[in-house]
């Protein structure tokens, strides 16, 4: 995998308006805007781009209640990431 990385939700914003990604992964609790701050704005971008949330402070209820196709609950082993990566990139 290629992988780009932001440090908040606003410079994540500004990548996804640059470049081609096939998926998403975010955190809820960041500086700057928070993830479903960032998930309202992406979803205007790119309303069909997959997007998981990831946190340790939200249950899976609420994030997938917000619209984000899946939550990684923190921490996750990477053979969850892997498994959730490979789900939303072979559909």
């Amino acid at each position: 995998f290629e992988v780009v990385v932001a440090e908040n939700g606003k410079e994540g914003l500004g990548i996804l308006q640059s470049q081609s990604v096939d998926l998403v992964i975010t955190d809820i609790k960041m500086p700057v805007m928070d993830g479903f701050t960032f998930l309202t704005h992406l979803r205007n971008l790119k309303p069909d781009l997959p997007v998981l949330a990831t946190s340790g402070y939200v249950d899976a209820g609420m994030v997938e209640a917000s619209g984000f196709n899946d939550f990684l609950p923190k921490p996750s082993s990477p053979q969850e990431i892997l498994r959730l990566v490979h789900k939303y990139l072979e559909q």
